[in-house]
């Protein structure tokens, strides 16, 4: 009852906020989601599945710990998701939290979530560069294999979001390279590989190393990169 007042509470107020206080309160408010489900009373026999979540990157969640409480951080990546948890950090979107229990919210986060896909794929860094300005975007973590068509084609999340997934995959076997990714050596301020847990089925997508890109070294990237 505390999670759906708290999500129907933030719709009210993203309806009268600034664009900019709402990309604070998400973040806020899916930080605060996990707080209320980890601190729920309810005993744990009574839920039919438990999912225990593993972070596998202490690296990367030490790293965003040391950066500012107020940073935003960018992915596509299944690890983004343990980020607010582990990290204590803000995140723009994630797989974990576009799920539609209002309206209003997952509106957002879809529009986040196609942006970020359109702006992670484009050849065009002006238009990077846009979308970093537009979400104060601080970082962007991407794995070892995200600038490969197959990471999108084989992604069944992302291939909901039509047809930004298929354009994406098209810039991919295309000619020219994402922004993102011809930038992706000058702006690397931390690579991290993946712990191996035995017991979790880890796709093979998802054991490669996972990279933060620095969104202010991307702002001063010229066109002609």
């Amino acid at each position: 009852m505390a999670l759906a007042a708290l999500v129907d509470g933030l719709s009210r107020w993203l309806n009268r906020a600034s664009r900019q206080n709402r990309f604070k309160a998400l973040g806020l408010t899916v930080m605060g989601a996990i707080a209320l489900i980890s601190i729920s009373p309810t005993p744990a026999k009574s839920y039919p599945f438990l999912v225990q979540v593993v972070g596998r990157t202490p690296p990367l969640y030490e790293f965003f710990q040391q950066q500012p409480q107020d940073i935003m951080i960018a992915s596509l990546t299944q690890e983004v998701n343990n980020l607010p948890t582990f990290a204590q950090r803000s995140i723009l979107t994630g797989r974990e939290y576009a799920l539609p229990y209002h309206k209003g919210y997952y509106q957002e986060l879809r529009q986040r979530t196609v942006d970020l896909i359109a702006a992670q794929y484009t050849p065009d860094l002006a238009k990077l560069q846009a979308f970093i300005r537009q979400y104060s975007v601080d970082f962007f973590v991407v794995e070892q294999e995200s600038f490969k068509p197959y990471y999108v084609k084989d992604d069944f999340w992302l291939r909901q979001y039509e047809p930004f997934a298929r354009e994406a995959i098209a810039q991919l076997e295309g000619d020219r390279k994402p922004a993102l990714a011809r930038l992706r050596n000058r702006c690397s301020v931390l690579k991290s590989d993946r712990l191996l847990v035995p017991q979790l089925k880890i796709e093979p997508r998802e054991a490669g190393q996972l990279e933060v890109l620095n969104a202010q070294c991307i702002l001063k990237g010229k066109r002609r990169e």
